[in-house]
C-alpha cells in the first residue's frame, strides 16, 4: 500500500512541476515555493539541487523496500535536477 501512495505522490509532483514549466513559472527546483510564500530568497542552483537530492535519498532510505519502479522514478527526478540549467 505504501508503494502506491509514494507512486501517486511522485506522479502528482511531476505533473505539477511540468505544469509550472509549461505555464512559464518557476519550477519546484527553481524556488516556486519561495515565490508563493513571499520570501525573497534566491539560493544558488546547486543548493536547491543538493536539497532536493538529499530529500529524495532520505525518502528512499526511510521507505526501504520500495519497488524497482519507484527507485527508477526517483533516479529520473535526480537526473532531471542535475540536468537542467
Amino acid at each position: 500500500m505504501i508503494n502506491w501512495i509514494i507512486l501517486i505522490i511522485l506522479t502528482i509532483t511531476g505533473v505539477f512541476d511540468l505544469w509550472l514549466y509549461f505555464s512559464d513559472q518557476k519550477t519546484l527546483s527553481q524556488g516556486w515555493i519561495f515565490d508563493k510564500i513571499g520570501v525573497m530568497f534566491g539560493p544558488p542552483k546547486w543548493l536547491m539541487r543538493a536539497i532536493m537530492i538529499v530529500l529524495l535519498i532520505l525518502t528512499w532510505w526511510l521507505f526501504g523496500g520500495i519497488e524497482t519502479f519507484i527507485k527508477v522514478l526517483i533516479g529520473i527526478i535526480i537526473g532531471h535536477l542535475c540536468w537542467q540549467d
